[in-house]
């Protein structure tokens, strides 16, 4: 986790925009919906799974995850002296 923060923070300051988090979330998400897809194709999964049905997965799952790590960013984005969101993540 330290290592995507790290790559998420272009100017180095030790703080994590969401603007400069969103290109990193996004890739982080298309890798995984990448690596389901390569599975489905390798026939890893059953068989009874048409294309039809992982389409509404892979939708279904990056929903989820783009919630997850924006509920997870506003989490850590709020400054526990002014009570406020700034927009930011500290390390």
């Amino acid at each position: 986790m330290r290592y995507l923060l790290s790559i998420a923070d272009e100017n180095k300051n030790g703080r994590i925009s969401w603007r400069e988090f969103i290109p990193v979330g996004i890739e982080a998400i298309q890798t995984f919906l990448a690596r389901n897809k390569l599975m489905a194709k390798e026939k890893i999964f059953t068989k009874e799974i048409n294309p039809e049905t992982f389409s509404l997965i892979y939708k279904n799952q990056a929903s989820m995850a783009a919630k997850h790590i924006l509920r997870k960013f506003r989490l850590k984005d709020f400054n526990s002296e002014t009570k406020e969101h700034s927009g930011f993540i500290d390390f």
